[in-house]
């Protein structure tokens, strides 16, 4: 992890020279070299994502993330304050951030359980998750066995 902070660092040291040199004002660092370092399993051990919107990049900590939406090739990372949308899959978020913090609750959603405000009967049998910052998502049948194991219910 050390390593990729440093190589970032670098990175961004060098393009801020060179945005000096030739005059322009923004940094400017592409999405995809912004990578966390590999966990212990061999799979990425998320702590922050970095999200870039425009000529910025938005570095998001997982802790603050409310859930993940699939939206078509990307994703839409909400969080309390904002939206974000991130060419990523929803596999790579799956397996890299923290199997119990954050559940698959549809083929659509992951959701921090932490943000869970209640979980209400939703149709036949499925549960329809409120969250803490007022979004409503529904819940597929085996997306709710995995909140329930997460949560010991």
């Amino acid at each position: 992890m050390a390593q990729v902070q440093v190589i970032l660092r670098r990175m961004v040291a060098r393009e801020k020279e060179y945005n000096n040199e030739h005059g322009e004002d923004e940094d400017v660092v592409p999405d995809k070299v912004i990578r966390q370092a590999k966990g212990p399993e061999g799979a990425e051990a998320l702590e922050r994502i970095a999200v870039k919107v425009g000529q910025k990049i938005h570095v998001i900590l997982v802790p603050d993330i409310v859930y993940i939406q699939s939206d078509g090739d990307y994703v839409q990372i909400v969080t309390d304050q904002n939206r974000f949308l991130k060419e990523e899959t929803m596999k790579y978020f799956e397996a890299g951030l923290p199997s119990s913090q954050f559940v698959r609750v549809h083929r659509s959603y992951i959701v921090n359980v932490e943000k869970i405000l209640r979980i209400e009967m939703y149709e036949k049998q499925n549960q329809m998750l409120t969250l803490k910052n007022g979004d409503k998502i529904r819940a597929s049948i085996s997306g709710y066995k995995a909140l329930r194991a997460v949560l010991n219910l």
